[in-house]
């Protein structure tokens, strides 16, 4: 799902949640587009997270971490 599109019965997160996974990415040495990679996400959300994230893309991101041993 693209992060700027609005399904009805979508769940969101707080962006604090996103800027929180993202810095302990870059502590470990992944790169933030490596972390996007696997998601519809831009770099974009990133670095400048909206006042909502939907709850499967930070999912699909959650994946990547558990998936490379981050968490």
């Amino acid at each position: 799902m693209p992060p700027n599109r609005i399904v009805k019965g979508s769940r969101f997160i707080s962006p604090d949640y996103l800027v929180y996974l993202r810095d302990f990415a870059l502590s470990k040495g992944i790169a933030a587009k490596t972390l996007i990679e696997n998601s519809n996400a831009d770099l974009q959300l990133l670095l400048d997270p909206p006042e909502q994230v939907s709850e499967h893309t930070f999912q699909q991101m959650g994946n990547f971490s558990i998936s490379r041993g981050m968490i």
